[in-house]
């Protein structure tokens, strides 16, 4: 059997540990290419430095988070006193629904997200003044925070169906004779259909109670345990993009946030007109190109105590 050129490129679990030990540097194993992103921001914020792996190139692994548990396994079983992988070799992978499934899994090697996945770290207040300075011609200063801190208190109330939809989700996941009409196959986009969301809003009732049962509320810190990030990072972005339409009008009603030119009465020139192409997608890179280092405190904290200078 022909080697392709990704063989050659590819460490193997043995090598990969030896490859860390030598250069001094620990390396994360991450689940896939998407994540590189935010953990790039996080690595800079580690005390030694590290280096990045996406799973899959790894020799004989593929993407995801059952991957990564399935390398750090190998790597424990070749390494059985756990003295040349500790500190060396860390996987980090999403929660998902593990936690509530009993399935995360127990090693000194893997870091489990407290969060549903990294997305979800994300959906936070701080990132929502980039937005509107990046979507805005409006000045930095303390009117934006005001605008951003209303912004987010109405997210909750936006994500109501949301959060009903991934109550359902959740339940289907683990409670096995329960007929989801949404699962975590599906995008933020489904609940557009009247019909879903009517469906879903019939059953709030039991979803509540079900909710109530686990201790789940509809709150942005309880919701990022059990709502897929990259939908909860979509809706986010959904809102964001409604409410800076609205920016104007907030503007020329608010005397709290009113721009230099509404307050002068040139409101032709508002500040807080939207920028041409402005959209979810451009909400969400400016999200993403951000880090909100409150959210990401603790996980920073548990990875630097699983990390060690070789």
């Amino acid at each position: 059997m022909s080697q392709t050129s990704a063989d050659f490129v590819k460490l193997t679990p043995a090598e990969l540990v030896n490859d860390a030990r030598m250069s001094g540097q620990p390396i994360l194993i991450i689940e896939g290419r998407t994540d590189i992103q935010a953990y790039d921001k996080l690595r800079s914020r580690l005390s030694i430095k590290v280096n990045l792996k996406p799973v899959e190139l790894v020799k004989d692994y593929g993407e995801g988070n059952d991957q990564v548990i399935q390398l750090i396994r190998d790597l424990e079983t070749i390494d059985r006193t756990g003295q040349l992988v500790s500190g060396n070799v860390i996987g980090v992978i999403d929660k998902d629904v593990r936690d509530f499934r009993g399935e995360v899994p127990e090693s000194d090697h893997i870091v489990v997200l407290k969060n549903y996945s990294i997305e979800s770290y994300f959906v936070c207040e701080s990132v929502l003044d980039g937005c509107i300075l990046q979507a805005t011609s409006a000045p930095k200063d303390g009117r934006i925070s005001a605008i951003s801190r209303d912004v987010f208190n109405r997210f909750t109330e936006y994500c109501d169906d949301l959060y009903l939809a991934s109550l359902d989700a959740l339940r289907g996941a683990i409670e096995f004779e329960h007929s989801a009409k949404f699962g975590y196959s599906n995008s933020f986009g489904n609940l557009k259909n009247t019909a879903l969301r009517s469906a879903i809003r019939n059953e709030r009732t039991e979803l509540e109670a079900f909710a109530g049962n686990r201790g789940l509320e509809r709150s942005v810190n309880s919701m990022r345990s059990f709502v897929k990030g990259k939908v909860f990072l979509d809706a986010l972005c959904s809102h964001v993009v409604s409410e800076l339409k609205n920016l104007p009008s907030v503007c020329e009603n608010s005397d709290e946030v009113c721009c230099d030119y509404c307050t002068a009465g040139t409101r032709n020139k508002c500040l807080y007109k939207v920028k041409p192409a402005v959209s979810a997608s451009t909400i969400r890179n400016t999200i993403l190109d951000q880090f909100p280092n409150i959210e990401f405190r603790e996980l920073i904290e548990e990875i630097n105590g699983r990390v060690v200078a070789a």
